[in-house]
């Protein structure tokens, strides 16, 4: 097949601060397989080297291209990066993960012969002590004819089948072009707006939408010490619940989407309570309780634990939490 026959992927990679591992992200982008793709670097007012570092790339091998702009946050610069794409399919990056270096291959190979608007595939969390599966991958998991609500399943059911696929996450997927037009991530948002943006999306695509995951890791998402401490913890739960609440308005109650997503948005309130308690803030939790029992969609494992009143979630809740700092402490997270 000729050079002007293959399909070209646009990559959008948003870059802010990050010259420790941006040089390692760019190198996993020039090694793939599937030489045909456009990288569209927007470099997000940084103070650091990285400006550098991109022009250097974009110097270093013609299909990176860099737009530098005042910082304005991630969604601003994928918004700019939605704004200059070109060719067939749209790619989101970020600029301190890791690609396998077949990814584009298969996920091109896959979205092109199924005629697919879009194919997921999974994401690895790595650590300093993490060996990364690179080899070349034989043993593809390929779950074909995905229906709209599966998807939807997919991006916010937590105990969805997969092992590697779940969650709205953008960097997990490959899109047709035509699918993004008029889609455009929230500038006001500076978490989570994955979610929100995943969200949008599914709600332009037609009803008798199909599509396809592949359920092994071609994404490793580079797990640092930042995201780990507790007060950042707070933070972006407090803003997970706040887009899932706001993301309701979206779908009518009677729907699965709204039974889906409301059930998603109270896991989010269940581990914030948790944190709540621990902290010997439990002005909330005569409401809270409330809520749970009046719930059908959620077990009795779940629930028992607040049944016997504040002072048992309590323990309940401390005991919970050290054990996953416990856990933390002991995972050799990048600085």
């Amino acid at each position: 097949m000729s050079k002007s026959r293959n399909p070209l992927i646009s990559i959008i990679i948003p870059v802010f601060n990050i010259e420790k591992y941006l040089s390692e992200a760019l190198e996993s982008l020039i090694s793939q397989t599937y030489p045909y793709w456009r990288g569209i670097i927007i470099d997000d007012g940084s103070s650091d080297k990285s400006s550098d570092i991109a022009d250097y790339y974009a110097e270093k091998d013609e299909r990176f291209t860099v737009i530098h702009q005042k910082n304005a946050g991630v969604s601003a610069a994928r918004n700019k990066g939605l704004q200059n794409v070109s060719g067939d399919y749209v790619y989101f990056f970020d600029p301190d993960d890791i690609l396998h270096p077949q990814t584009l291959q298969i996920a091109i190979k896959e979205i092109t012969s199924r005629n697919y608007d879009l194919v997921t595939f999974g994401a690895m969390k790595f650590y300093e002590d993490t060996a990364l599966p690179l080899a070349e991958k034989t043993n593809l998991k390929i779950v074909d004819q995905l229906s709209k609500t599966e998807l939807f399943r997919l991006f916010f059911e937590e105990k969805y089948h997969c092992q590697y696929c779940k969650g709205g996450y953008v960097y997990t997927r490959l899109y047709k072009k035509e699918i993004l037009k008029n889609i455009w991530f929230d500038v006001t948002k500076k978490v989570y707006e994955d979610e929100d943006f995943c969200c949008k999306l599914y709600r332009s695509l037609d009803p008798n939408f199909k599509t396809l995951y592949i359920d092994t890791p071609l994404y490793f998402y580079r797990q640092r010490r930042s995201g780990a401490i507790r007060s950042a913890r707070i933070k972006r739960l407090f803003a997970l619940y706040s887009c899932r609440r706001n993301m309701l308005q979206y779908f009518d109650k009677n729907s699965e989407e709204y039974k889906i997503l409301d059930k998603a948005r109270l896991t989010t309130l269940i581990k914030l309570m948790q944190i709540s308690l621990t902290q010997g803030y439990n002005g909330a939790f005569s409401l809270f309780r409330k809520i749970l029992l009046s719930r059908e969609d959620i077990s009795l494992k779940t629930f028992l634990p607040y049944l016997f009143g504040p002072k048992y979630a309590r323990t309940y809740s401390e005991n919970r939490l050290k054990k996953s700092e416990i856990k933390n402490n002991r995972l050799k997270y990048w600085e």
